[in-house]
Parts: C-alpha cells; sequence; structure tokens
C-alpha cells in the first residue's frame, strides 16, 4: 500500500462522466470515419449518369422473335457493356444484356464511324431476342446502367 503513495502526488483527476463522456465521442468520431471510407465518400467524383433515346422500329406480334429499336440519341460515354434491358411483362420479369451470360440475349449494330464499336452511337440498331408471343403491346421495357443501377429509359412495347 505504501508503495502505490509513491506515485499520488495530487488528488485531482478527470470526473467519471467526463472520461465516459471523450471516450464515446471518440468511439463515434471512429465509427464515422470508419463508415466515410467504407461507404465511398472519400472515393473520385462520381461519373455522370449516361443518356440513351431509343425508338421501337416496328409493332410487336404475337409471331415476333426479336424487338428492334433504332437508338435515336446517346450521351458519349454510353457502352454497350454498361447496359442492360429489362422486360416486365404481367408479374414477370426478364433481363437482356449484351452478352452470352444472360437470361436474355440483346445484339447491335453500329452505324457510322466511332472511336470504339462499343459505344452506343445515334443509328445504331438494337435487336432483342425474344420468344414468339413472349411479350405484347404495353409491356415495359427498362434500360438500366449498370454502373449506377439506375433506369436510364422506361419504354412500353407497341
Amino acid at each position: 500500500m505504501k508503495a502505490n503513495r509513491k506515485f499520488m502526488k495530487e488528488k485531482r483527476a478527470v470526473s467519471a462522466v467526463i472520461g465516459v463522456i471523450l471516450m464515446v465521442a471518440i468511439t463515434v468520431a471512429l465509427v464515422a470515419v470508419l463508415y466515410a471510407s467504407i461507404s465511398g465518400w472519400f472515393s473520385g467524383t462520381p461519373t455522370a449518369p449516361i443518356s440513351i433515346t431509343l425508338q421501337q422500329k416496328t409493332p410487336i406480334t404475337s409471331s415476333a422473335t426479336s424487338i428492334d429499336f433504332d437508338v435515336v440519341s446517346a450521351s458519349s460515354g454510353a457502352l454497350y457493356k454498361n447496359i442492360y434491358f429489362r422486360i416486365t411483362h404481367g408479374s414477370s420479369s426478364t433481363d437482356y444484356k449484351f452478352d452470352s451470360y444472360a437470361s436474355g440475349k440483346a445484339t447491335y449494330k453500329t452505324t457510322g464511324a466511332g472511336t470504339s464499336s462499343d459505344a452506343i452511337k445515334g443509328g445504331d440498331v438494337i435487336s432483342i431476342s425474344v420468344t414468339a408471343g413472349a411479350y405484347t403491346a404495353g409491356d415495359e421495357i427498362k434500360i438500366i446502367d449498370i454502373k449506377s443501377n439506375s433506369i436510364v429509359q422506361t419504354l412500353y412495347l407497341q
């Protein structure tokens, strides 16, 4: 007991309440920094959303095996690999992507000069292969940007 008394020259200390408040404040600050770094607050500037305008070429029929669209316009930086189509018929939806791993397949034909064949340009033709009779007029088609997971355009089959 006498050995402990050597270190106690002053009897002043921080109050227990103030000590607890300081520990909670430090913990909250550390959690906020951790959350900010995980959620991407410290990442680079966000990319601008893409813009694409499509127009259906021909009305859908019960014997149609593809749905064709003309690309009216597209913002620079819009790439085929970064979008997909979601067609909703009744309560079921099917995704159509520009690769072989999707439940449905979409293809495109580029026209005119461009820096990349993967860039979406006005004048391109997009064709979605479908099963005959699977879709009817009024079914909803959403074009979705994969990077931002946002809807670029919503169309209704004619």
